[in-house]
């Protein structure tokens, strides 16, 4: 019966920016998306990836007793794409059977042959940025709605959305946030950060050095894994 319920639920996707984002430089002829193989084991019997994404959205998962805490979800796509079920919408439903309340994140994507402008990644970089803060302000603004505890407020992610996750918990990129989303400078720090796999730049490391405060984190990676190698999580393990 719970099998039943959950796949035939439907996905309702709500503007991450109600208000639209000023001066947007992400911008695509048309959002795009493919599905591929469906495993199993999904618990949403959905398998789309998304790229060309302009105008980012998200996906509330409210189990019917929260116990307060609630997680940012960054999927994974090496930034070109979201894979928005596999990595998203398939881990909010675990979590949801657990009580956690989770925010599964479509941000916008960096593809370079179809953006139609100058954007350099170094500078998209700090507008997806934004994505993941604004996510978890939406989460922290609603806490007492939502009946979360606002500080038991997260993010995780797999792969790039892992490293969109862990620069938001390092707050890498809190001074050169664009003016849009200066609102959600203060008080946006997560509480935790989840780390699937997560790609790790060389900047995270040097950046842990000279921090005080860092959230609690936690890392998972396979010694299989060849894109994302797990010495490196162990370099951030051992960093941390």
């Amino acid at each position: 019966a719970l099998c039943t319920c959950l796949y035939g639920q439907t996905f309702s996707e709500q503007p991450l920016w109600p208000k639209g984002i000023e001066n947007n430089p992400i911008q695509y002829p048309e959002e795009k998306v493919r599905t591929s193989e469906v495993r199993k084991s999904s618990l949403s019997q959905k398998n789309r990836v998304f790229s060309c994404v302009s105008n980012p959205a998200y996906v509330l998962h409210q189990p019917e007793k929260p116990n307060g805490t609630a997680i940012v979800i960054c999927p994974g796509g090496g930034f070109r794409d979201v894979w928005f079920d596999r990595e998203g919408n398939d881990f909010a439903l675990f979590l949801k059977s657990y009580g956690i309340t989770s925010l599964v994140l479509k941000y916008r994507t960096f593809n370079a042959d179809q953006i139609g402008s100058a954007l350099q990644y170094n500078e998209y970089i700090y507008h997806v940025y934004a994505d993941a803060k604004q996510a978890i302000y939406l989460l922290r603004s609603r806490a007492k709605e939502l009946g979360l505890d606002a500080a038991k407020i997260g993010i995780g992610g797999f792969s790039a959305g892992g490293a969109l996750s862990l620069g938001t918990a390092l707050e890498i990129g809190d001074d050169k946030l664009p003016a849009y989303a200066e609102h959600t400078k203060p008080n946006t720090r997560p509480d935790f950060a989840c780390l699937i796999y997560p790609g790790i730049d060389p900047l995270f490391l040097k950046a842990i050095e000279t921090k005080t405060q860092i959230p609690p984190m936690f890392l998972i990676n396979g010694r299989e894994d060849t894109l994302t190698p797990a010495v490196k999580s162990v370099d951030l393990f051992q960093a941390l």
